[in-house]
């Protein structure tokens, strides 16, 4: 049976890249793949001062990562087992790690959003400064759902998007899947590169990456290779969610103090892309949880990625501990 996360150096240890190995599950993370992640980071860390870029991938061509193995993890639950607890604690410590991976150690992380990027694939993607996003992302954070939150860090994304904290509420608390070019107009994703084209990148990476360059040169080598792979090219804006005349919609409403002043507001709105929000939050998203993630938000938005992991993993281990029926998959 193969790993579930495979990891190699090149051969001077100057780049290192990390592979999610579960593709029948579209790379959900469980236990196991959580604490194979850290010993992953145990090797980068040894070679701490050498490592300038770690590139994060998932395998199959479908997907990074959709999140965590959600049906696992409420069945053990059910059964009143600590694996739930488990495996929030530990899932937050890789998050953290990753996040503060560059300020540690001068490593460049290199995320490849080249497929279905949720959830969990969120917390392990987007606290680098690299998100590459191709024609096959989707991203989304869809606890709503399921009776969760948007968590591993994604309120602290989501508060301090580069379109603004209204575009992150929205996304946060209905759980709308984008594409590429919403990724890049949004702040999640930075560069566009083709799916065809994204082993070239990671080939280019490990092999350009020399032993000890890290930090702002690591940087600036990292944005070269990406620039000439790119090579100009743009993603499509076919179908986006993220149009002007729809931002405008979310400011007005999502700027709301409450979740439902949001709702009041979106009422008084005319076109579809108010009523279709609307539909959505009514029919697909948990009260608490819309309410639970709006409180999360403006607590994130004046805070570091540091204290917003610590405190969304204890409720979210809360949640998972003691209210497992609230964790349903859906297919």
């Amino acid at each position: 049976m193969p790993k579930e996360t495979s990891t190699r150096f090149s051969p001077d240890a100057g780049a290192c890249e990390i592979t999610l190995n579960r593709p029948a599950k579209l790379n959900a993370l469980n236990l196991d793949m959580i604490r194979c992640l850290h010993r992953a980071l145990d090797q980068v860390d040894e070679k701490a001062g050498k490592v300038g870029c770690l590139i994060m991938a998932g395998s199959g061509g479908k997907s990074f990562c959709a999140g965590g193995d959600v049906q696992m993890i409420r069945e053990e639950g059910l059964r009143g087992g600590s694996l739930p607890a488990d495996f929030f604690f530990e899932e937050y410590g890789v998050m953290f790690r990753l996040a503060t991976l560059f300020e540690r150690t001068g490593c460049c992380q290199v995320s490849l959003l080249d497929g279905i990027t949720m959830g969990g694939g969120v917390g392990l993607s987007t606290h680098g400064p690299f998100r590459i996003v191709t024609e096959k992302t989707r991203f989304a954070m869809p606890e709503m759902a399921i009776g969760l939150f948007p968590d591993v860090g994604a309120t602290h994304l989501l508060s301090h998007l580069k379109a603004g904290s209204n575009v992150g509420r929205f996304l946060a608390m209905t759980g709308t899947n984008l594409a590429a070019w919403d990724c890049l107009r949004a702040g999640v994703g930075t560069h566009f590169v083709p799916s065809s084209c994204v082993p070239k990148l990671r080939k280019a990476l490990l092999s350009r990456f020399k032993s000890k360059l890290i930090g702002q040169e690591a940087m600036k080598l990292c944005q070269e290779i990406i620039k000439e792979i790119a090579a100009g090219r743009q993603a499509s804006s076919a179908d986006c969610v993220l149009a002007d005349d729809n931002v405008e919609v979310i400011n007005r409403c999502f700027s709301a103090p409450s979740v439902e002043e949001i709702i009041s507001r979106l009422k008084t709105e005319t076109g579809d892309f108010a009523l279709l929000t609307l539909q959505k939050m009514f029919q697909s998203c948990s009260p608490t949880s819309c309410k639970v993630t709006l409180r999360a938000m403006q607590q994130a938005a004046t805070m570091s990625i540091g204290p917003v992991l610590q405190k969304r993993g204890e409720t979210a281990g809360e949640t998972a501990g003691h209210d497992s029926h609230g964790l349903q998959s859906h297919p």
